[in-house]
């Protein structure tokens, strides 16, 4: 078990489409849903932090 905190998001039709679709991708296919989930968002972050 981790000592992350557990958040529950929903995810639109179109999300969730382009999450199976980077499954597919070599980059991606040894990582789970959330594991994506977390490297695409530690991507935005910086690029938004990177904006101010």
């Amino acid at each position: 078990m981790t000592n992350m905190k557990r958040i529950t998001i929903s995810l639109p039709k179109d999300l969730e489409e382009t999450l199976s679709i980077l499954k597919t991708d070599p980059h991606f296919m040894d990582m789970t849903s959330s594991q994506i989930i977390r490297y695409l968002l530690r991507i935005g972050a910086k690029a938004e932090t990177r904006k101010t």
